[in-house]
């Protein structure tokens, strides 16, 4: 042990210089999008809502309810603590991806040299700058986890311990995203074509994978109809499961994959291995990693709600993309001062997108007189102005009902419903077992309604064009409701006041 942890700090003292690179990079590419409220959609204020409902001690499944599984909720309660949750998860993000940087560039100068691993740590930095990964999904919070899996695997000197807390990591994994379940067989098929003792590491690895679903079951048992609420929990987990459409799926993946350059690159590391196929698989952790890319890929394959799902597997990407360049020889200083230039023209957009966001975020230069720098920041985040009219509007003690959940979370009131994500209640018929929530969405509106609420704030274009809100519901607002005006947000809002 103590070993390898030299060896860890000698790499760190080697590479001190990469570390700070790393660091500022990160920064420069996230700092801008701190102060946006929202950030590739809805996931973060709802599963920021879960974690604040835990800290008041709340139970997921009885007080609350969403489809994910227990641990994916238990993250959220750390920004929570803090008086800006939104804020504190940004900044929780780019301490989490600083970490799995360096990770994925101390594992990749195993596989290849240092420079190559440093060229493919900064594109892994790129993938995980884009807009939509700027929030801390619940993907970011499996990196680390991911990482740990590899470092054990790769090691070449394993304990029956390391099995055992492989499988507490899996199953993590899979009680935070359900759609990496590829990794229990797949883990399981690595340890049988490579070790000796088979049928023990099995063992090990699967009673490390029991113990958190044990620590869950232990929970329940001491909450009111516990086990009947993991049981139903299961059923619509199952139920979730046949919503999927894979072949809509496949549709999407395939669209997507033209689309983007995490795309193309995804596309060109999977024909480059089945290129170089039979020199690839020659080397024992060459297909450790491959198995693994290809259960984290699968995924994303198996669930596929858009282009959020893609950093699921850019940490096996980039090791994949290591294994590849690793038979590239590079024998004339001129080539890599060429890949030099490449990298620096590819990061000049980046850097710039980065800039523009930091400029609009924080309103550099809008206070000037000066026409020629003077502009109109007023749409970078109308999210925020939104919100400061709103809690002019409402009152601390009122009620609201939303669509959106960050009007929930940056007002901090109560939701009114147990139905944390509110794309949940399009598909309420097929969940049946959900305690306290009717089974019908119209139903279940008319009970939202009847807790006297104040304020409803409903998005324009759900209510216009959807078939979310209900006949019943619509004809309610017309009689019972006052429509304010519309708030222009980057959803626009329909606001109602209750006429008393």
């Amino acid at each position: 042990m103590t070993s390898r942890v030299e060896k860890i700090k000698y790499h760190f003292e080697e590479n001190y210089f990469f570390l700070i690179s790393i660091i500022f990079l990160i920064f420069l590419t996230r700092v801008g999008y701190w102060n946006l409220v929202i950030v590739g959609g809805m996931d973060e204020s709802t599963y920021l809502l879960t974690g604040r409902e835990i800290l008041n001690g709340k139970v997921p499944y009885l007080d609350f309810w969403e489809i994910k599984p227990p641990i994916a909720f238990l993250p959220y309660i750390l920004p929570n603590l803090f008086e800006n949750p939104i804020l504190a998860n940004r900044i929780i993000g780019f301490f989490i991806i600083i970490i799995c940087s360096y990770s994925v560039f101390f594992q990749l100068t195993k596989i290849t040299n240092v420079f190559n691993s440093q060229i493919i740590t900064i594109l892994f930095i790129i993938l995980n700058s884009q807009e939509q990964f700027q929030n801390i999904n619940l993907t970011i919070y499996i990196y680390p986890l991911l990482l740990f899996i590899s470092h054990y695997l790769l090691l070449n000197e394993r304990k029956k311990i390391h099995y055992f807390i492989l499988g507490i990591c899996v199953s993590l994994i899979c009680l935070i995203r359900p759609n990496f379940y590829l990794l229990v067989p797949g883990i399981i098929f690595i340890i049988t074509i490579f070790e000796k003792n088979k049928i023990k590491n099995i063992l090990y690895y699967i009673l490390g994978g029991l113990l958190p679903l044990i620590c869950i079951i232990l929970f329940y048992l001491t909450v009111d109809d516990g086990l009947k609420i993991l049981f139903n929990f299961v059923f619509n987990l199952l139920a979730a499961g046949s919503y999927v459409d894979l072949i809509w799926n496949f549709r999407e993946i395939i669209r997507y994959l033209l689309d983007g350059i995490d795309g193309v690159i995804t596309i060109s590391a999977i024909f480059l291995i089945l290129y170089k196929f039979k020199e690839i698989i020659k080397i024992k952790e060459n297909v450790i990693i491959i198995i693994l890319f290809f259960c984290c890929l699968f995924s994303v394959i198996n669930v596929f709600t858009g282009q959020f799902q893609f950093n699921n597997f850019y940490i096996y990407l980039v090791l994949v993309i290591g294994i590849l360049v690793k038979n590239i020889e590079i024998k004339k200083n001129e080539i890599k001062d060429q890949i030099k230039i490449i990298l620096f023209c590819s990061l000049l957009p980046i850097i710039l997108i980065s800039s523009i966001a930091i400029i609009k975020n924080y309103n550099f230069l809008n206070t000037t007189n000066n026409k020629y720098l003077k502009y109109n920041f007023d749409k970078s985040d109308k999210n925020s102005i939104a919100l400061t009219k709103l809690k002019k509007l409402i009152k601390s003690n009122e009620r609201i009902y939303s669509y959106d959940s960050f009007f929930y979370l940056t007002l901090k009131k109560q939701l009114p419903t147990k139905i944390i994500h509110p794309t949940n209640f399009k598909r309420l018929s097929m969940y049946e077992n959900i305690i306290g929530v009717e089974k019908t969405k119209e139903k279940e509106f008319e009970n939202i309604l009847s807790k006297k609420i104040d304020w409803l704030i409903i998005k324009k274009d759900v209510l216009d064009k959807d078939n979310f809100y209900t006949e019943n519901f619509k004809k309610k607002l017309v009689s019972e409701w006052k429509l304010l005006y519309v708030l222009e947000a980057n959803d626009d809002q329909y606001i109602y006041k209750k006429i008393k």
